[in-house]
């Protein structure tokens, strides 16, 4: 019997970017009145993408998105370029509800400060499908029935998803901030 899997929802990541300059600035632009979006508390940062002093971390952000580009479009020139950023201070029992992010065709993070209680970002299944194969297999445990997947945050991860698929950040139950950099990538052709 043949087997093809289609419709998959690509999740990039990559570890141990070194994050470490980055805290102090967020701190330093906490100071200003944030905006609400997601966030259920904790303060989000307005547009920060052309503030100079992060232009080394989208240069890793942009080195990185080109091998994403390449499982996008591997037949076309171009690249992912971030149109919009932010930052996220998430203090304790602070969390981000289920979103998507309409302003990108990727998103993504980095994370700036947190441990492994700061909590996770939890990615829906956007296949309607899956409710119906849960009633039709009960006791399944594989992928074809999972409604999320969640991902640790560690600091210095960088993860890539596509802008259309709905997640949430669960509650940061550490008594420390949870602080991260979040943008969304258009595509540009040559």
């Amino acid at each position: 019997m043949n087997k093809e899997d289609w419709f998959s929802v690509p999740i990039y990541y990559r570890d141990n970017i070194d994050v470490d300059i980055y805290e102090k600035r967020i701190l330093e632009l906490s100071k200003e009145e944030g905006i609400k979006k997601s966030n259920a508390g904790g303060w989000h940062s307005k547009d920060i993408k052309d503030d100079v002093f992060f232009k080394p971390l989208i240069d890793i952000i942009q080195e990185e998105a080109n091998q994403v580009w390449l499982d996008f479009n591997p037949n076309k020139k171009g690249r992912f370029v971030i149109n919009s950023m932010w930052s996220i201070i998430n203090k304790k029992d602070n969390y981000n509800m289920l979103h998507n992010h309409p302003g990108g065709v990727i998103s993504g993070s980095i994370y700036i400060k947190s441990n492994k209680d700061s909590g996770k970002i939890q990615f829906d299944n956007p296949l309607g499908i899956y409710k119906m194969l849960e009633y039709a297999v009960t006791e399944s445990d594989c992928f074809y029935t999972w409604r999320e997947i969640s991902y640790d945050t560690p600091k210095g991860r960088l993860i890539f998803f596509p802008s259309y698929v709905k997640h949430h950040v669960t509650p940061n139950k550490s008594d420390e901030d949870r602080i991260v950099i979040a943008f969304n990538m258009m595509s540009e052709f040559d």
